[in-house]
Parts: C-alpha cells; structure tokens; sequence
C-alpha cells in the first residue's frame, strides 16, 4: 500500500505518518518497514534480509562452537600435575 501511494504526498515521511494512520501502526513501525524493504530490493545500502538471517546463523554457530571448545579445555585445565 505505502509503495503505491507514496508519490501522493509531498514527502516520505508525510506519506509514512498518513499511511501508518491508515494501517493502525505507528509510523516509527511503517518506517522500519519501508527501509528494510527498500535494503532488500537493493534501492538502499545494508544487509539483506537473507544475509542478516545467514549473518546471524553463522554468528550463532560461531557461538556453539566457542562454548564446545571451552568445554573440552576446561576439564584439562582442573587436572593436576604429576
């Protein structure tokens, strides 16, 4: 909707606040929206939706790994020595 009526407004932001009224949303929530989708047809400079959902994926896995490397050299650490 916003897409198809933003040229009826003078501005962005006049077309966000008149829509988000219309939609029942607060503008702040309709701008978000606007930026991601405009990042995700690439009108926009940032992450993707797919590379931040791989971004964080890999961030996530990054952090498995770390705590499954702190496990297995604690053990070691606690051992005495002959």
């Amino acid at each position: 909707m916003f897409f198809d009526h933003r040229t009826r407004y003078p501005s962005e932001w006049a077309a966000i606040t008149a829509i988000a009224g219309m939609l029942g949303m607060t503008s702040k929530s309709l701008r978000k929206w606007v930026r991601r989708a405009d990042i995700d047809n690439g009108q926009r400079a940032g992450l993707t939706t797919d590379e931040r959902a791989r971004l964080k994926s890999v961030e996530k896995a990054n952090r498995e790994l770390r705590r499954a490397n702190e496990i297995e050299v604690d053990p070691l650490r606690d051992r005495a020595r002959p």
